[in-house]
């Protein structure tokens, strides 16, 4: 009987200490890659992973319309951020635009803020935590974009001169997760545009966890990854995007997904868990992945076939981008065409000006 019952602890003590081990693992495994994504900051040529690909594209410096404009220091839970002003004469409304992760609002994400100044729009370009020229060690987390456009809709609304203006806001990815969700707290916002954008910061952080930790791992222990969030972010990480749609029935809402995304699959986009609302309007893009959501199908074809293969090989030969040196850098560039690799897609073009003539 003695050896039957300690045969049943020593077998009780493996089973929880491997399952202790399964759960410190994926909660240790969760803080490790939250580190690794948001203890870092953008430079003002965007993260050092991808500055090389920025340069092959239009940027703030290659549009007239966005040469000139106002900077404002916007204040956002203890730091403060970077907002770029560009100013019409009799401006329809005001779009503040939100860019992605690891990169900066005179970034590729120039190209459509450029698009809303041609229709005749102000545009605040946000330079989110941790980017640009805005404050933060790091970026923070995937809600953290949420609360730089409430503080940016917050001081737009305080203004005298700003806050008589209908109010729009555009974002990418990250910062489309942050334009939808602000809602939560904000109303009164007449049209909201989202590229790319993640309905849920904890979905999107498993996402990005497989690319350090591989897919296994993560499937086995996603949940625990759920426990990390929580302790790091409590319920801010679980706040879903769709809900501020549900809860915004007088905003009208467009969602541009690429179906080939693989950083924000379509699975856990916001386009999918909202196509079914009626304030939603969804374009699905075919052949379309991340990075180039709003590019015409001749620019992407264009980045496969001439930008890729020659910037893949220059990774091959020196592993990262900082070892590449200066002078093979300048040849790179100089044998890419950045109009063919920029031009914006005129289905795209035409989806915002119809989605802002219903808004009016």
């Amino acid at each position: 009987m003695k050896r039957k019952k300690k045969a049943l602890i020593i077998s009780l003590s493996i089973i929880g200490g491997i399952a202790l081990t399964y759960v410190g693992g994926g909660i240790a495994a969760g803080a490790i890659v939250t580190h690794a994504l948001f203890s870092k900051r953008a430079s003002l040529e965007g993260d050092e992973k991808s500055r090389l690909l920025y340069a092959c594209e239009y940027s703030r410096s290659d549009f007239p319309n966005l040469s000139s404009r106002t900077d404002i220091d916007i204040p956002s839970n203890g730091h403060h951020l970077k907002g770029h002003l560009y100013e019409q004469l009799s401006p329809k409304g005001l779009f503040i635009t939100a860019h992605g992760l690891t990169s900066l609002s005179d970034g590729p994400d120039a190209q459509y803020q450029n698009y809303l100044y041609e229709l005749g729009y102000n545009v605040l370009s946000l330079d989110l935590t941790g980017s640009g020229e805005s404050e933060g060690d790091g970026y923070g987390s995937m809600q953290q974009s949420k609360y730089d456009v409430q503080s940016a809709i917050e001081y737009v609304r305080s203004s005298s001169t700003l806050s008589s203006l209908d109010l729009y806001l555009c974002g990418h990815s990250w910062g489309a997760y942050g334009v939808v969700s602000s809602l939560e707290k904000v109303k009164d916002i007449k049209g909201v545009i989202a590229f790319a954008g993640y309905n849920l910061p904890n979905e999107l952080m498993k996402e990005s966890a497989s690319e350090y930790m591989g897919d296994f791992f993560v499937k086995m222990t996603g949940w625990t990854f759920d426990i990390s969030m929580r302790m790091s972010y409590g319920k801010e990480a679980f706040y879903p995007a769709f809900d501020a749609i549900k809860n915004s029935p007088n905003t009208n809402f467009l969602l541009i997904h690429g179906e080939e995304d693989e950083t924000v699959p379509l699975s856990i986009s916001i386009a999918k868990a909202a196509e079914k609302e009626n304030n939603v309007k969804t374009l699905y893009r075919e052949n379309v992945g991340h990075g180039n959501i709003w590019k015409s199908l001749e620019a992407i074809a264009y980045e496969k076939e001439n930008v890729l293969p020659a910037y893949q090989e220059l990774i091959k030969k020196y592993k990262r981008e900082g070892n590449i040196p200066e002078e093979e850098k300048e040849a790179f560039l100089s044998n890419i065409d950045r109009a063919k690799n920029s031009s914006m897609s005129a289905d795209v073009k035409l989806e915002i000006l119809n989605f802002l003539n219903r808004s009016i």
